[in-house]
């Protein structure tokens, strides 16, 4: 690594996970979710058993922030049409509710995946290969109960429901084995997907309907293959707009792998071709495995550190957020499957041993879930595991950077406002082995330093493990009153009041009283500036004033106060504001001359 003297470190600690004072609420607006309860198979387990499932993952899936869930699994999800509607016209509610009963219990939020299949409308398929539905009014009318039954509107709603479920995604990588079998099909998805979304509007109108996930399109023919070729069918028709609300893709890291601004690129100059640009990007299905795995061709894919993946993750988050894409659901959160989902899930198979990838993901989402906006200062790639980013996200009102470079080196941010950084790094303290170094409290810990800021900037050193970068913004000193000088006399009714700048502040608070103690005032406001004209005041009057900086980490207390004492009246005296608008000469009785 290249060496550039590093500014003065005042301080080096282990920070313990609890340690966080940003608060996570697993809020509709969050960005991150899961494609959960792999495990929890309603037809394996007992009732029981299977709300203990529930818990167990909603529980943890709360824990590690994480506010949705995409309802995946098991056996593609708990909203099947032929598990609610086994025969025709027979609703059974029960595994469907009791899900969203345990959900909603620690709050979170639902991605339902609707396969629009049932056995008794597509005799000989089956939920992993079917077509569009041979009744698409039964298939409608299907849609139209299950929104209603959760749109919280008080009418044929689940008994408890707590909230709204808002977001119905329409089929699963439809250009595989569902409506894959040929390119042309693409026809048969988008008339199911508008089915879905004109009958659910009418349920619910606030009702969003997401677009099946694409599969990860990139493969050993590049772009330029069937996945490529359904979905430029799929879009390219007449109002495509008013068929979906969010597209969907997938996108994984395995054999055959871009970088994630090949596949944004990809599919933002596709939704742009077609006029659609305009929407929402959701990735459903995404993650990078731990060890070594490997895909459906059973080719070996290269071994992958637990440092890696975590790492990975932060950096695909960044760039994804800053160019468009609004939310992310990992898979899985946990599978007890000795396959590739269990190298890529956040939770080993024996339910207890957490991946860095989990204790990572929590504090990226304390640190950045609630952002108002984020700037890319500046990103490259030129390969998969060499990338560098510089990223700059705004949370309540405070910048926090997320930096790194694969090939080492340092970085340097320019235009702060504070005298000093936190810097702490994305992925907790690990052991030789590559797993996760608890305190006694069975917490992790994050490595912290505060670094001085000179000028405005700081240079750090950067590596594979992404920084984040946050102002330690305290409240300003308290300002220098400039003038009056204190005790002044003779000044002007309308003076002007200067104090200094306070090192930090972006307001200050100006206060002015006729007493001391400040119990009333004629002038009490908050101003950018550090001067301000008052008034006018009363004549041959003593004033007190005092002024208190701001900034978003506080205020200060006010400044020592001073007083000052208008100029008394002069000996000619306007009396009154009235203005004579009439004048009359009256005859003196009785006229002397006369």
């Amino acid at each position: 690594m290249k060496s550039v003297p590093m500014l003065f470190v005042i301080a080096c600690a282990f920070m313990g996970f609890s340690a966080h004072a940003q608060t996570w609420t697993p809020a509709e607006s969050s960005h991150f979710g899961a494609d959960g309860f792999e495990t929890a198979d309603p037809f394996r387990l007992t009732p029981l058993q299977l709300d203990s499932a529930y818990r167990w993952e909603a529980n943890g899936l709360r824990n590690v922030n994480i506010a949705w869930n995409r309802t995946l699994s098991p056996m593609g999800g708990q909203f099947r049409w032929e598990f609610i509607e086994p025969s025709r016209g027979t609703y059974d509610w029960a595994k469907p509710d009791s899900f969203v009963k345990r959900i909603q219990a620690e709050g979170l939020h639902l991605l339902v995946l609707v396969h629009p299949f049932t056995p008794w409308d597509q005799p000989g398929k089956n939920g992993a290969n079917y077509d569009k539905p041979n009744d698409m009014t039964a298939f409608k009318r299907f849609i139209a109960k299950m929104v209603e039954r959760y749109d919280s509107d008080g009418i044929d709603d689940m008994p408890g429901l707590r909230y709204p479920i808002k977001y119905y995604e329409i089929g699963n990588e439809p250009e595989g084995p569902t409506f894959g079998d040929s390119p042309g099909t693409y026809n048969d998805f988008m008339q199911t997907v508008k089915a879905a979304y004109d009958t659910a509007k009418v349920a619910y109108p606030d009702v969003k309907i997401v677009i099946g996930g694409t599969s990860p399109i990139y493969d050993s023919r590049g772009f330029s293959n069937p996945i490529d070729a359904f979905w430029k069918g799929a879009l390219n028709r007449t109002n495509v707009g008013s068929y979906f609300d969010i597209f969907n893709i997938h996108f994984f890291v395995g054999q055959y792998t871009k970088d994630i601004k090949d596949y944004l690129d990809y599919w933002k100059n596709l939704l742009s071709t077609y006029g659609v640009s305009n929407k929402e990007i959701w990735i459903t299905e995404t993650g990078t495995y731990t060890g070594t795995s490997s895909g459906p061709d059973n080719q070996p894919w290269p071994y992958q550190s637990s440092e890696y993946q975590a790492g990975w993750w932060v950096k695909h988050v960044a760039y994804g957020l800053a160019n468009g894409v609004t939310k992310f659901f990992w898979v899985f959160y946990y599978s007890d499957q000795n396959d590739w989902r269990t190298t890529v899930a956040f939770v080993d198979r024996d339910k207890t041993t957490k991946k860095p990838v989990f204790y990572t993901h929590r504090l990226l989402a304390e640190k950045i879930d609630a952002f108002s906006s984020v700037v890319q200062n500046s990103y490259s790639a030129t390969a998969q595991n060499q990338t560098s980013g510089n990223f700059r996200f705004t949370v309540d009102g405070k910048p926090v950077y997320i930096v790194w470079n694969d090939a080492g080196g340092n970085v340097t941010l320019s235009g702060l406002s504070a005298t000093q950084v936190k810097v702490t790094k994305a992925i907790p303290q690990l052991d030789q082995n590559g797993r996760v170094i608890l305190d006694g409290s069975g917490n992790p810990t994050f490595e912290t330093s505060t670094q001085i800021v000179a000028n405005g900037q700081v240079t750090l050193p950067v590596s594979t493990v992404p920084l984040y970068v946050e102002e330690s913004i305290t409240p300003p000193a308290a300002p220098t009153l400039v003038s009056p000088v204190d005790g002044a006399t003779g000044v002007s009714i309308t003076p002007t009041l200067i104090w200094n700048k306070s090192t930090s502040a972006t307001s200050y608070w100006l206060q002015v009283s006729t007493t001391s103690s400040f119990l009333t005032t004629v002038f009490d406001s908050t101003i950018a500036d550090t001067s301000r004209q008052v008034g006018p005041l009363t004549n041959n009057t003593t004033y007190y004033w005092r002024v208190s900086a701001k900034n978003s980490a506080g205020s200060s207390g006010f400044s020592a106060s001073r007083s000052f004492t208008t100029l008394a009246p002069t000996s000619v005296e306007r009396i009154g504001t009235e203005v004579l608008t009439e004048y009359n000469l009256s005859q003196n009785y009785p006229n002397p001359f006369n």
